[in-house]
Order: structure tokens, then sequence, then C-alpha cells
């Protein structure tokens, strides 16, 4: 036999020992991917849900002001600057 290979309970040690570190690094690795997706749908969940709050919130606000629109149109409209219209030619 050459003399470079170990033989009998070195050898299943060192057999062992390599599969454990295969076996430790696919955990790693598993577990890594485990963690990124778990944090990258709880993120996407948080996000969704913040933007469904805020949807409402701007929904209910656009209902609350819409009645008092005309209102805030004829005070635009009677809305003056030396007496002519905001907006016209030689009045900016």
């Amino acid at each position: 036999m050459p003399a470079d290979k170990p033989e009998g309970e070195a050898a299943d040690f060192l057999v062992t020992h390599w599969n454990k570190r295969i076996w430790l690094t696919y955990d790693r690795l598993f577990g890594f991917l485990l963690g990124a997706t778990t944090s990258g749908a709880g993120m996407y969940y948080y996000v969704i849900d913040e933007y469904r709050v805020s949807n409402q919130l701007l929904t209910e606000d656009i209902y609350v002001r819409h009645p008092h629109l005309p209102s805030l149109r004829m005070f635009g409209d009677e809305t003056t600057i030396d007496g002519g219209r905001l907006g016209e030619a030689g009045h900016c």
C-alpha cells in the first residue's frame, strides 16, 4: 500500500470529518437562504400593509375634502392682485 493513504481508524476519522464539514457548509448555506427568504417575505408584507394604510388615509382625506371644493374654487376665482386675476400676463 502507498504510504500517503491513512489506514484504519485514521482513514475513517478523516472521511467522517470531511463529510461533517461538507454538511456544515450545506447547513450554513441553507440557513442563510432560509433567513434571507424569511426576512424578504416579512419586509414585503410590511411594505404592502403600510401601502394599504396610507392609501386608506389618502382616500379618506379626499372624501372629507371633496364637499369643500366648490367653496375653494369660488375663493380662488375672487382672488385678485391689482384688479387683475392671478396668472394673467404682467402679474407674475
